[in-house]
């Protein structure tokens, strides 16, 4: 009878243990969902954000029709060129959009979102002549919150590294607020 007891002692114990394990591993999926819910939400707002920031600017960050015409065109660019537009929202810097234009017919437009001064959002976007009449291209968007990457749509891209996309849009807000002091 003693055996007996010990036995059934050793088998609750035993199945306590795998309770606690399939509980810790429950919450741990539980934990995984909420952030995975919490990062689409706040990708989301982002998406909102931008979309809302180019229709109230009337801005873009796509190329027009006389872009990707220019690209295959034999003359080319005389000289290398570029555009900046900043788009301010109650004083504070929302958008920082460059636009290159590069000897050898490539156009490069970066666009930099921001929301309370933190970087949010980059988009990459490049027209790249081509030996056919089809334009190449190529797009990158990068999404962020509290200066981590959330979401990288072209992640095994190594064309530029998020680190590096990261500091520019940071050194870019920075230029652009010292500019507006000394100006």
């Amino acid at each position: 009878m003693n055996k007996n007891y010990y036995l059934v002692i050793i088998l609750l114990c035993w199945l306590n243990q795998s309770e606690i394990y399939a509980q810790d591993e429950a919450e741990d999926n539980i934990e995984e969902i909420n952030f995975s819910a919490k990062k689409s939400s706040y990708i989301n707002f982002i998406d909102s954000y931008v979309s809302h920031i180019n229709n109230s600017s009337k801005d873009t960050d796509n190329f027009s029709k006389e872009d990707k015409n220019s690209i295959n065109t034999g003359k080319g660019f005389k000289n290398n060129t570029s555009k900046k537009r900043v788009i301010y929202r109650n004083n504070e810097i929302v958008k920082i959009k460059t636009i290159e234009l590069l000897d050898h017919n490539f156009i490069k437009l970066k666009s930099f979102y921001y929301n309370n001064n933190h970087l949010i959002y980059i988009k990459v976007n490049e027209l790249l002549p081509s030996k056919t009449q089809r334009v190449r291209s190529y797009q990158k968007a990068l999404y962020y919150h509290n200066n981590k990457l959330l979401l990288d749509s072209n992640l095994k891209d190594k064309k530029y590294e998020n680190k590096f996309l990261l500091n520019l849009g940071q050194k870019k807000l920075q230029e652009e607020y010292q500019f507006e002091l000394d100006g």
